[in-house]
């Protein structure tokens, strides 16, 4: 009579996007046009994670500023590291499941 736990879409992998996608266009392109891609793809993620689960959480916030904030350091700094280092910073920190 008990209903199995009705389990919720990995919507946390949507936080990856930008960074694979930055990770591809570097490769491929120059460091401006592949920070405009990850800054892009990161409010893409933030639309996309409003529309499936009605509503924004908390990291993918911090997640997105730290985009913006490491891709405008990398612009200025003319290094793509800084922004290779947003993933560690939002999800090397993350010991939630929520």
């Amino acid at each position: 009579m008990n209903k199995p736990a009705q389990r919720k879409p990995p919507y946390f992998l949507l936080s990856f996007i930008p960074a694979v996608a930055y990770w591809l266009l570097e490769t491929y392109t120059t460091l401006e046009i592949a920070l405009i891609g990850g800054i892009f793809l990161g409010l893409v993620e933030m639309i996309l994670e409003k529309y499936f689960t009605g509503h924004v959480h908390t990291l993918s916030k911090v997640n997105i500023f730290l985009i913006v904030v490491l891709g405008i350091v990398s612009l200025i700094a003319k290094e793509g590291v800084w922004f290779r280092l947003q993933p560690t910073f939002t999800h090397g920190t993350n010991t939630s499941s929520s």
